[in-house]
């Protein structure tokens, strides 16, 4: 099949190669300031030996806050190896976010191909190598990137197990490669869970016997590497207080069964994982929403096991969070984008089809291009991403000029939510010279900012530095500084900012 003289495969090179490219591009052109969680990341990952990243507990001044950034331990220890060989930068942080972000637009499309038609597999490409979210993420110091590439390869692998028969030399090495990987992604024990399950049902109920050895092989493989991993680093996460505090409120509420507790089911189901994950706040969400649930029910009814396969996983990790066990909120959920582009394609092929088969009038024509108007939205969000910094908290150019600016007896004041970017930056700004105050966490009480920037009057000349800011809380430090002091010099950025006001004469 062709599309203007092209086959499908000259078509999916062609996305595959823009996907890369465009995430190549903003790695590199874009390459802004650590934000706050990356910079928590970072200094975990510089400050910790690998013995420590193991057991946080061993370090021995570490902030709890600091010991409780969660992250796969594979993807520490291979982010501390780089640094340790390539230097502790944005672009080495990142580094592996951008290689998973391009190996999974590679490996989405072998997945698509094995459920969908060429068509469909196609539209799917296009959804997940021009996602504003996964672009995103592949250059973002997280591992959420490296978790939608995992959950990736286990569904092709298992797929894989399906369709054809398997030695046991190739099934060792398979479970062994699995298993491994489990280290590398928290979630991926979600995925593993739900397709295995399904796997493992559907060969018992057919006596395929030969498939299901296999398969136990590989089940065993996984759940011993993940015992060991849960007992030996997971357990002092699920354990720490400012993790559990933090996660509770994206947990999904265990409610009783009731008409009530269904809707709001489904609304935060949605909201979750429909609205912020799949699409990155794309306006048509409702419509794509309802292509989803159409290429769910035609999927269930013309390929069921691969609909199961498919939705196993997020119905896994529903169960997780109903039980407590895992918070389902967009960026903890990313992982399962490829199930709502997979099922998205599935709709949009299959409507444009019956369109195409009906007499054309107005109304088909503006139901095809409100179909064609996703993937126009979805492209624009992610051109305004990867051309703007407008998103980030880019606080290093910020410090760069303070350091040109300021004088040996001028005091740092650092807001809340800069702190942890300053002491990742400050050393390779040369700031750790300065006197350096860290302002209050206030957020319920906005009024103790003010009663701690009064304890700085008469200070003389101090700089106050923001980033991160919470709800215009910078505002309130601006009004309240203007009317004791004089500002003297302002260095604004996207989401950050520095300021400097002369505190020597206190006003009344």
């Amino acid at each position: 099949m062709k599309i203007f003289n092209l086959h499908y495969s000259q078509w999916a090179r062609i996305i595959i190669l823009i996907g890369a490219i465009w995430r190549i591009s903003a790695y590199l052109v874009i390459n802004p300031s650590l934000w706050l969680d990356e910079a928590k990341f970072a200094i975990k990952t510089d400050e910790f030996s690998f013995s420590q990243l193991w057991n946080p507990d061993a370090h021995p001044t570490a902030s709890e806050e600091i010991k409780a950034q969660t992250g796969p331990l594979g993807f520490f220890f291979l982010t501390k190896v780089l640094t340790l060989y390539f230097g502790n930068h944005e672009y080495v942080l990142r580094f592996i976010p951008l290689l998973t972000g391009i190996l999974g637009i590679y490996f989405f499309y072998l997945l698509a191909q094995k459920i969908l038609s060429p068509r469909g597999a196609l539209l799917a490409l296009a959804f997940f190598s021009f996602s504003p979210i996964l672009i995103n993420f592949s250059f973002d110091f997280h591992p959420y990137s490296s978790d939608v590439f995992i959950a990736v390869i286990f569904s092709h692998l298992f797929l894989t197990l399906d369709q054809r028969d398997m030695k046991m030399k190739e099934a060792l090495l398979r479970g062994m490669i699995l298993a491994i990987l489990l280290w590398f992604s928290s979630p991926a024990i979600f995925v593993f869970l739900g397709i295995s399950t399904v796997l493992f049902y559907h060969y018992f109920s057919k006596k395929e016997w030969s498939k299901l050895k296999i398969l136990s092989i590989m089940i065993i493989f996984n759940l011993t590497s993940f015992s060991i991993n849960y007992f030996s680093y997971l357990t002092y996460f699920i354990s720490s207080q400012p993790i559990t505090t933090y996660w509770k409120q994206f947990l999904i509420p265990n409610l009783p069964f009731s008409i009530s507790s269904f809707k709001f089911l489904c609304n935060f189901l949605f909201t979750q994982f429909f609205f912020y994950a799949p699409l990155f706040f794309i306006k048509y969400s409702l419509l794509a929403f309802l292509l989803f649930a159409f290429g769910g029910y035609l999927l269930f009814f013309q390929k069921r096991l691969k609909f199961f396969l498919l939705i196993g996983p997020l119905l896994i990790t529903i169960l997780a969070s109903i039980f407590q066990k895992y918070p389902f909120i967009g960026r903890t959920i990313v992982f399962l984008t490829p199930i709502a582009y997979i099922l998205i394609a599935a709709g949009i092929e299959k409507t444009i089809s019956v369109l195409r088969n009906l007499q054309p009038g107005r109304w088909t024509w503006i139901l095809i291009f409100l179909i064609l108007s996703i993937y126009i939205q979805q492209g624009i969000t992610t051109l305004i991403l990867t051309t703007s910094k407008s998103t980030n908290e880019d606080l290093a150019p910020v410090l760069v000029e303070v350091r040109k600016r300021a004088q040996k007896t001028d005091l740092l004041y650092i807001y809340c939510g800069a702190q942890a970017q300053f002491e990742y930056y400050h050393q390779r700004f040369e700031l750790q010279g300065l006197p350096t105050v860290y302002g209050i966490d206030s957020r319920e009480d906005p009024q103790r900012y003010l009663q701690d920037i009064n304890r700085l009057r008469g200070r003389g000349r101090v700089w106050f530095i923001f980033s991160h800011i919470w709800e215009d809380e910078d505002i309130v430090y601006l009004d309240h500084l203007d009317h004791i002091g004089k500002m003297l010099i302002s260095i604004p950025s996207w989401n950050a900012g520095a300021f400097l006001y002369d505190l020597s004469d206190p006003k009344e």
